[in-house]
């Protein structure tokens, strides 16, 4: 203010100049600043994405779920989405079904009394042989074993 009340001319290029060099600053931290927020609003997007498809593969366990039915779903390509899953989870959209599949059938044994045949279809399993090498191999336990391991653990009676 002083600069522009003083009839000098350096005082007038030395105000200019601080208005130029204000002005940049200010752009500088403002286009920092947005940049940063378009990168949380692209990974806060992606997790939206990735719940919805955790959300749809849940609600069609029973079903043959194939990446690029999911991709569908969602109106993505499969690429994008199995990166997606590989980027935000560390694994692969068929381990991430494959043990969405393990977890849902470890609770069917533990809280209903229905067959292993019928758990193995329920979790989409084609077979009960593929299901029982494959919870075998993720749990380290058959299928049965489990089940009467658990229902063992719940029926054990403690006594003072």
């Amino acid at each position: 203010i002083q600069a522009a009340r003083s009839e000098s001319a350096l005082f007038e290029e030395i105000l200019s100049n601080l208005a130029h060099s204000l002005i940049l600053s200010l752009i500088q931290n403002f286009v920092a600043t947005s940049n940063y927020d378009s990168q949380k609003i692209v990974q806060k997007k992606s997790s939206l994405v990735l719940t919805l498809a955790k959300l749809y593969i849940k609600d069609n366990l029973s079903n043959s779920i194939k990446l690029t039915d999911t991709a569908t779903y969602l109106h993505l390509s499969s690429r994008h989405l199995s990166r997606l899953f590989k980027a935000e989870l560390g694994i692969s959209y068929s381990e991430y079904v494959q043990n969405e599949r393990i977890q849902k059938a470890a609770i069917l044994l533990k809280t209903t009394d229905l067959s292993i045949r019928d758990i193995a279809q329920e979790t989409g399993f084609p077979d009960v042989h593929y299901f029982t090498r494959v919870f075998t191999a993720s749990m380290h336990s058959s299928p049965g074993r489990f089940r009467a391991l658990y229902t063992k653990l719940k029926t054990v009676i403690y006594k003072d």
